[in-house]
């Protein structure tokens, strides 16, 4: 009987969280790493955790900051988060919100929609954007996961547009065709 309510218990735990003291905690993942499955980070509204991470796996809660998670990724990836944010400025020569180029060798490239200084700047990873609503500023990724973004659609898509830029510029000719987030474009104004 207790090993059916302990089963029961953590299928509740993983599908709608735990109260703890009044407070409901999220699917905790301490040990979650920026990878190509990633598709935003996100400042968490929680008073237990920093971060949302959406995933093409689910969507994750941890305490490490944003510039944490994206430090430790472009460590994994061989240079530091000022290193990589250095090389993207002198590349592009844009020096405010500034596109990361994460790991070259798995094409892992993220931008921010405000200063990344910004308490509500999120990190959106443009490999998994299906398309942009304007209207709503509603991003809509390849999965159908939807995510309300909070910056306008001109930033947005400036913003895209200079990941794609660092990736044109940090890739050799024949890697071209392989980058799956160019032939995502802004529709032409009328």
């Amino acid at each position: 009987m207790w090993k059916k309510i302990i089963s029961d218990f953590c299928i509740i735990k993983y599908y709608i969280g735990v109260y703890r003291k009044g407070i409901l905690v999220m699917e905790e993942n301490e040990r979650y790493k920026v990878s190509r499955s990633t598709m935003a980070l996100e400042p968490a509204q929680h008073p237990l955790y920093q971060t949302k991470i959406s995933d093409l796996k689910g969507t994750y809660y941890t305490r490490k900051s944003i510039r944490m998670l994206l430090n430790e990724a472009c460590l994994n990836g061989g240079a530091g988060y000022s290193g990589r944010l250095e090389s993207a400025r002198w590349l592009l020569k844009h020096y405010k919100k500034t596109p990361l180029l994460i790991c070259p060798l798995q094409r892992i490239y993220a931008f921010p929609t405000h200063s990344p200084k910004s308490h509500e700047c999120m990190w959106i990873f443009p490999r998994h954007l299906q398309s942009f609503d304007d209207a709503t500023h509603t991003a809509t990724f390849k999965n159908g996961t939807k995510l309300i973004v909070n910056c306008s659609p001109h930033v947005f898509h400036k913003q895209k547009g200079r990941a794609a830029d660092l990736a044109i510029k940090l890739c050799k000719p024949d890697e071209l065709r392989s980058i799956e987030y160019l032939s995502f474009r802004r529709p032409l104004k009328k």
